[in-house]
């Protein structure tokens, strides 16, 4: 199956492609972004249009200003600058295991349809204050739950606790004040849950 392109890839020959998916998405595939203003150029996610690393575009650059909403506050300094590249795949990937969706770094119909569910939700998503729950966690664990860790943490969800997660768990740790150990234990993981330590 033909997928729509988007333009502005260095793709000139698939230009005609491109064009005619940004036409279907200006129709019913178009998402208003909410609390966006309407001259940003991050009004509308454009549905239409699968998008993945090493694309360029403005339908990216509107798939980074909705991560920015719906992963916040982990991705609210996510660059809203049109170019998907790795800090943007993780954060795509954050999100697909969050909701328990393929884990590929594509936005194509089902993670659209999570960003759209994740933005206008009036709670946060339902799998966020899971990683509250299970194991101590350390380096050399593998698995689900470390899955969800890394979900929460945006950073590559791979299932593996290697230096990076133990890195950004240890980061995080420092942020807010708690033991520095790399080890993500009830304390860790309930901060990771609920924007921080306070009342724990």
């Amino acid at each position: 199956m033909t997928v729509s392109r988007f333009p502005f890839v260095r793709r000139p020959r698939r230009t005609a492609l491109v064009l005619s998916g940004l036409l279907m998405a200006a129709g019913a595939g178009a998402l208003a972004v909410p609390g966006v203003a309407s001259a940003s150029p991050c009004q509308t996610l454009q549905t239409a249009v699968t998008v993945y690393r090493g694309d360029i575009g403005p339908a990216v650059r509107a798939v980074q200003c909705t991560l920015r909403l719906a992963l916040r506050p982990e991705a609210a300094d996510l660059a809203a600058d049109g170019v998907y590249g790795p800090a943007t795949e993780r954060a795509v990937t954050s999100l697909q295991a969050l909701q328990g969706l393929r884990v590929d770094g594509v936005v194509g119909p089902a993670t659209y349809r999570a960003l759209k569910a994740a933005v206008t939700a009036p709670a946060p998503p339902a799998a966020t204050p899971s990683v509250a729950k299970g194991p101590t966690l350390r380096r050399g664990d593998t698995g689900t739950a470390v899955r969800v860790l890394q979900a929460a943490l945006a950073v590559t969800v791979d299932g593996r606790y290697g230096p990076r997660t133990e890195q950004a768990v240890a980061g995080f740790q420092g942020r807010q004040g708690l033991l520095v150990d790399g080890i993500a234990g009830p304390r860790t993981r309930a901060a990771l849950a609920y924007g921080g330590v306070d009342g724990f």
